[in-house]
């Protein structure tokens, strides 16, 4: 009889347990989903060194330019390497935090307008100095005697908000805290090509952007939500280059890494 009437309590007990672990396991799981479906803007920028002897970085590698020849043209305001920022394209993750992009350029005639004297629209990007507003862009134009070195640059613009559009064609649109607004804004990723001598298709790994690198928080180099926010080689991340006679075309599949909610904050440490 004993034995008879403990049944039910290790029965309940055995519900109890059960029902406070289903619920454990779908706060868990419902806190994963929360993180893995924030919303978040990324654009794709094409970055052109048309005259790739002219870079520092390392003149005697197959890729010989990095970001800080861009930014070197920028501060010194001659543009040796020739370098071009130009909008590629721009979308936002589903909710697994992946991505695809794709984008095409041709070669210019040397001079390109970027810029609108109507809305302030723009399809330029990088640090300031890198476009000129008088003579425009060089766009896709190798030097004489010399093949374009093209690298892809992917920025995050923080969550969607009300002009979602300026968001996905701009490089600092008005809610970038550089701008006034509440985003943080900040480019995450790079994938760097040697140039092309001949018409083909090369696919390379997409990483961190140099400026980001892991470990930069704790070394007081970026914030720690920069770092947050940066793609890593070990993600599978993948940018494929094809050029074609007089164009250029990429397609970037990545896997954006899980952030918490408040990570675009620009305060955040």
């Amino acid at each position: 009889m004993k034995t008879m009437k403990s049944i039910p309590v290790l029965i309940i007990s055995f519900i109890a347990l059960t029902s406070l672990s289903s619920a454990e396991t779908s706060i868990t799981s419902r806190g994963l989903m929360e993180e893995k479906m924030v919303k978040r803007v990324v654009t794709m920028w094409w970055v052109l060194f048309n005259k790739p002897s002219e870079c520092t970085t390392n003149p005697s590698g197959p890729v010989k330019c990095s970001p800080s020849d861009v930014m070197d043209a920028a501060m010194s305001g001659v543009n040796l390497p020739e370098a071009v920022v130009i909008y590629g394209a721009g979308g936002t993750p589903n909710k697994w935090g992946r991505l695809r992009l794709s984008s095409v350029l041709y070669k210019s005639s040397c001079s390109l307008d970027l810029s609108s004297s109507v809305d302030n629209h723009y399809l330029s990007g990088g640090p300031p100095g890198i476009y000129n507003m008088t003579t425009g862009s060089l766009g896709y134009c190798p030097a004489t005697g010399e093949n374009t070195e093209v690298h892809m640059v992917l920025r995050d613009h923080g969550p969607p908000t009300k002009d979602k559009m300026a968001q996905l064609t701009r490089f600092s649109d008005p809610s970038c805290s550089a701008e006034g607004g509440t985003n943080l804004c900040a480019n995450m990723g790079l994938a760097a090509f040697p140039a092309f001598t001949e018409d083909g298709m090369m696919t390379n790994d997409v990483g961190f952007f140099p400026a980001s690198p892991p470990g930069c928080a704790a070394a007081g180099n970026c914030t720690e939500a920069q770092e947050l926010i940066q793609l890593s080689l070990d993600m599978k991340n993948k940018a494929t280059l094809m050029s074609t006679g007089d164009s250029l075309q990429a397609i970037i599949s990545v896997k954006m890494p899980k952030v918490p909610v408040d990570y675009f904050d620009p305060t955040t440490e």
